[in-house]
């Protein structure tokens, strides 16, 4: 019952109270003439840190589309293991906006090209970094059970799993300093 809730919850787009993902080191750009990468589902995602007694407190997000429609949300997540606890919550620009003034000073503001893309039966999100970290790729996919078998594609270099590696979370990424 559990695994159908979750499936008919990620069907509709709402989130999933626990999040199960697995999360892998790409180690170099993709070649994106192979025909999966081709038709991938391309987002701009930007997203914040803001302030709190939580660490990594509440981020916000501004996902963009290829025909610029962008969503705004607001999202705690709790852990860093395989399972974790993700509260959403869609907000409005103006909100976005508004949020912004809170965002944690010690974080910055990460840029990233999401590629979506199926691969045997399978939802991956490969993630592109421009800010803080230019040229990091990292691919994730979001299970229905933590026993679930992952099948990476061929097409991939893939380094290491990096799952629960406090490293390689969004939040660590973004309390990278810069060099000027």
């Amino acid at each position: 019952v559990d695994r159908l809730f979750r499936a008919v919850l990620r069907f509709l787009g709402e989130p999933a109270p626990i999040e199960i993902e697995r999360k892998f080191l790409v180690a170099r750009k993709p070649n994106f003439r192979n025909a999966i990468l081709r038709q991938s589902e391309r987002l701009f995602i930007e997203q914040m840190y803001l302030n709190s007694v939580d660490i990594p407190g509440p981020r916000i997000r501004k996902r963009t589309s290829r025909d610029s429609s962008s969503i705004y949300t607001k999202t705690l997540k709790k852990g860093f293991d395989l399972s974790r606890q993700e509260t959403e919550e869609i907000i409005s620009p103006s909100e976005y906006i508004y949020l912004q003034q809170f965002i944690n000073p010690d974080t910055r503001t990460i840029r990233k090209y999401r590629h979506c893309f199926l691969y045997k039966n399978q939802y991956f999100e490969l993630d592109q970094f421009f800010e803080p970290n230019k040229g990091l790729w990292l691919l994730e996919i979001e299970l229905m059970d933590e026993n679930d078998p992952v099948d990476l594609s061929p097409f991939l270099d893939i380094e290491r799993e990096v799952t629960g590696d406090p490293a390689y979370s969004n939040y660590e990424i973004s309390k990278i300093k810069r060099s000027d």
